[in-house]
């Protein structure tokens, strides 16, 4: 599975986590937007519009998804699941290294949750590491 790393997320995440997938098993990737495109800022279409015109993505952020009907039906029609880091992560995160240690201490679950979860759904992350990972559909626009 190729893992995009939203760029609400610290963008040197993504090549730590590529890195140490490595000594997991699944042959993992990890990317961020830098990695796809030459620039930050690309619109949410248009990256989303790449990652579902190949198979295998996952995408991880910090974004609520609650956007105007024509952003979430593009959401919606993309495929790709979605894991977003749950709204206590904003408060047990007290700097950028307690994210870093705690999605690398999710990322075996993750990946491995990923491989099987239902497309397209939008999963909430929650701080703590369990594997029982609530799963939504994605409102109708």
């Amino acid at each position: 599975m190729n893992f995009f790393i939203d760029e609400n997320i610290n963008i040197h995440l993504a090549p730590a986590l590529d890195h140490l997938s490595k000594v997991c098993k699944g042959g993992h990737r990890a990317y961020n937007i830098l990695d796809l495109f030459e620039t930050r800022g690309i619109p949410d279409e248009e990256w989303l519009a790449k990652l579902s015109s190949e198979p295998n993505w996952v995408i991880i952020s910090k974004d609520r998804f609650g956007k105007g009907a024509p952003e979430r039906a593009v959401f919606q029609q993309a495929g790709v699941p979605i894991y977003n880091l749950g709204s206590d992560w904003k408060r047990k995160a007290k700097s950028g290294w307690d994210e870093a240690v705690q999605l690398i201490r999710w990322w075996p679950t993750l990946t491995d949750h990923a491989l099987n979860a239902k497309h397209p759904m939008r999963h909430e992350l929650p701080w703590g590491v369990t594997t029982k990972i609530p799963a939504f559909r994605f409102p109708k626009s």
